[in-house]
């Protein structure tokens, strides 16, 4: 069943930042950030149409894209296939990448496996919202009543970001200048408490 042209939105500052990437990072290393984050979640899509999740909004965001899944009726196996297929996803695509760098070297197709190593390796963290935290989730609840799967996939999750964020003010402290780590952890920290006062249903992104 083809996607309707209705579950398609486009953020209005999605057009803004890509501009703004442009100017300062050159349109190739921009575009090749947004395929990559785009090819992730079509391995989300993929792996959501294949598991027969119904699609409830496929969204263009300032930083990539995000797919809205009603999950109700699926199971938890299939739901944590959907998470990992994102970054699986790639991972082939970083595979590729440095094979062909290897037969004709250029330095987009290096940035373009490094990118989506990092996008990948980002990703498997066991840290809500991210997909290692749904991978966690999805496995815990196969196992644990729900709620205490929950609970303890955030109580992972939290370790994780202290970790990071920890990790991130040595860095900043080492450096004298590198606050990324620092900021994508304060970002996840700001994410984690509002997956934590959200209700619970069966709908989901990725």
């Amino acid at each position: 069943m083809p996607i309707k042209a209705r579950k398609f939105k486009t953020d209005p500052l999605f057009f803004a930042v890509f501009a703004v990437f442009c100017i300062f990072e050159g349109v190739f290393v921009t575009s090749v950030i947004y395929l990559s984050a785009i090819f992730h979640e079509l391995g989300h899509l993929f792996a959501a149409r294949l598991c027969k999740a119904k699609i409830k909004s496929f969204s263009l965001l300032p930083i990539g894209m995000r797919i809205e899944l009603e999950l109700d009726g699926i199971k938890y196996r299939s739901q944590a296939l959907i998470a990992i297929m994102g970054p699986l996803f790639n991972v082939v695509l970083w595979l590729i990448s440095l094979a062909v760098a290897r037969l004709c070297y250029h330095p987009l197709l290096s940035f373009c496996a490094a990118a989506n190593f990092i996008l990948a390796a980002v990703n498997v963290m066991p840290a809500l919202p991210l997909d290692g935290g749904r991978i966690t989730e999805a496995l815990l609840c196969m196992h644990l009543e729900l709620d205490r799967a929950v609970a303890v996939t955030e109580i992972i999750t939290l370790i994780t970001l202290i970790a990071l964020f920890l990790f991130g003010v040595y860095l900043l402290v080492s450096s004298g200048y590198n606050f990324s780590l620092l900021l994508m952890s304060s970002f996840f920290l700001i994410m984690l408490l509002k997956e934590h006062l959200k209700p619970r249903n069966s709908k989901k992104t990725l």
